[in-house]
């Protein structure tokens, strides 16, 4: 298996005279910056971005500095987007299809379903280890069939 390439995102913003370099970002994620930039871009902000890998991080510093260009966070230039790396990609049977990719789980309903089913819960899923550790009743889930609502988040998986 192929080893996936890193990247980061330069932003350079022209009229602070600011850069940054944003990441690592997953590749399928970069999209999601340079779109950030762009409806920056649109609405009259001198913004540029790329895609550099590793290896490339040292020469954009250097030539940005080089430039007159002052290093920020990311944050101070642009509002990240939103990380959709736990973002559920898998199909979902129909009566789930319309939920929030970023808010499905599996679970045991005990509502009318008493069966496995879909569900949304009510913030973007953190991740399995963050989910666990959570503190009862700070993620609740309804269910997608029946609209059974539940809080013991012990049993809910992807």
């Amino acid at each position: 298996m192929a080893k996936e390439i890193e990247w980061f995102i330069f932003i350079k913003d022209t009229d602070k005279k600011l850069f940054s370099l944003a990441g690592p970002v997953q590749g399928n994620l970069v999209d999601d910056w340079i779109d950030a930039v762009v409806r920056e871009q649109e609405a009259g902000r001198e913004l540029s971005c790329q895609e550099v890998t590793t290896e490339q991080l040292a020469e954009c510093r250097t030539h940005a500095l080089r430039n007159g260009l002052s290093e920020t966070d990311s944050n101070q230039i642009i509002t990240s987007p939103r990380d959709r790396s736990n973002d559920y990609l898998g199909k979902l049977p129909n009566y789930a299809s319309k939920a929030d990719r970023a808010r499905v789980v599996q679970l045991l309903c005990k509502g009318k379903c008493g069966s496995v089913r879909w569900a949304e819960i009510n913030k973007p899923y953190p991740g399995k280890d963050a989910l666990r550790s959570s503190k009862m009743g700070e993620y609740k889930a309804t269910c997608l069939r029946c609209g059974s609502t539940t809080q013991d988040n012990y049993n809910w998986y992807r």
